[in-house]
């Protein structure tokens, strides 16, 4: 077992200083360049969820590029291998960053593009001033480290309370990534302080391009894994919440509201429920027409989701009409809170819509009882009408008529 063991280990040693470099990037730029090719083809320019896909496809595409004219160096002027391609590769690595700042809807930065273009007039001075392959390898490795961690930092403080496993997999590809460039940067002067040819094969240069090649394929496949991830809760969103308003929808609205009512009742605690409907709302959208209809439920729901506690559960049953359970609160607060969001929505203004545009909502509040969700709907309902024919614009409870003060 211990010839095995360092027959393994002298195995992989022998590997990591025969390996020949040049062709490792051809290959290298020759695989990013299919996956970009790839990406291309499988980001649809129709979705805006897409566009950073798109983005970081470009990106790939120009990692390929660069790789390939660094692999040619001897074969095309010093310009080309040395400024252009380290150049293409930075700014590549910057517009990774981008991706992921679109990606995750946060407002990107600068500072990757002002480094990789300091990096590159660095490369010029130290390639036609005071030529120093050295500076030029420290440079592009302390870019590269820098460049990345600023990704996978942007990754970790992404804008979702909940990251799935694809965010953390790509940040760690990142800060590696940074890593490994960092490492490079303080172990190539220290172990080959003379080094005459950049694409040398040693223990840290082959090392640093093996995992450059393997990390591109496995970030690429991380930020994939996101874009499902974010696909998955996107679907999961849409059968659960309003596509208008962003509330629950009436399905999840009766899922939430019956445990909330049975944990309730198995903990004898109180809760009401409050069915709203937007007053004439018909003779809104036939005098300011269907799109202003829609922005008056949006600010409908805004309004709703900014005055209600956190634990209490809002909902759009449908058309113009509301539900909110409210958990532990009895009739009397709940007739407290539903002329709270009346006033409210009563003094909204709707100056965008017409200068004179004010709405009201009637509001039907009912009690837990003994019964479950479907007869405190209907009690709910009936409180509701009973607004209704009382002139709208009120707060009605099923089991008595509001207080005098309460009444519009």
């Amino acid at each position: 077992m211990t010839y095995l063991v360092h027959w393994q280990r002298d195995r992989c040693a022998a590997v990591l200083t025969t390996f020949d470099i040049p062709t490792a990037l051809i290959l290298t730029a020759i695989c990013t360049l299919l996956m970009s090719v790839s990406l291309l083809l499988a980001a649809r320019p129709s979705l805006p969820s897409h566009r950073s896909l798109r983005r970081w496809a470009v990106a790939a595409l120009g990692q390929g590029l660069g790789w390939l004219l660094v692999g040619m160096r001897g074969g095309v002027p010093d310009i080309w291998s040395i400024v252009v391609g380290n150049g293409v590769i930075l700014f590549s690595l910057s517009l990774l960053y981008h991706a992921v700042a679109e990606f995750l809807n946060r407002s990107p930065t600068r500072l990757p593009d002002v480094i990789s273009g300091a990096s590159v007039l660095l490369l010029v001075v130290f390639t036609y001033g005071s030529a120093s392959l050295m500076a030029r390898i420290v440079i592009m490795s302390l870019a590269t480290a820098t460049l990345m961690l600023l990704t996978g930092l942007t990754v970790l403080r992404g804008s979702e309370e909940w990251r799935p496993m694809s965010y953390w997999f790509t940040a760690l590809g990142f800060l590696l990534g940074a890593g490994l460039s960092l490492a490079r940067a303080i172990g190539a002067p220290l172990l080959d302080p003379a080094m005459t040819n950049p694409l040398a094969s040693n223990l840290v240069q082959n090392a640093t391009f093996v995992s450059g090649y393997a990390g591109l394929i496995l970030l690429t496949f991380g930020f994939l894994l996101m874009h499902h991830d974010r696909a998955q809760a996107d679907l999961a969103r849409l059968a659960t919440r309003d596509g208008l308003t962003g509330l629950y929808n009436r399905a999840m609205f009766e899922h939430l509201a019956q445990k909330e009512i049975a944990r309730a009742q198995r903990e004898q605690r109180a809760a009401s429920l409050l069915l709203l409907d937007l007053d004439h709302f018909k003779a809104i959208n036939d005098t300011y027409g269907h799109a202003a209809g829609d922005q008056i439920l949006q600010t409908v729901a805004l309004l709703l989701d900014r005055s209600l506690r956190v634990r209490d559960v809002i909902g759009r049953y449908g058309g113009e009409e509301f539900l909110v359970l409210l958990p532990d609160t009895n009739r009397t607060g709940a007739l407290t809170v539903a002329e709270h969001l009346r006033a409210a929505i009563a003094a909204a203004k709707m100056d965008v819509i017409a200068p004179a545009l004010r709405i009201t909502v009637s509001i039907g509040v009912a009690e837990l009882g003994g019964d479950g969700y479907a007869s405190l709907f209907r009690r709910a309902d009936q409180a509701l009408y009973r607004a209704k024919l009382a002139g709208r614009d009120r707060v009605v409870t099923h089991d008595l008529p509001p207080p005098a003060s309460l009444a519009a």
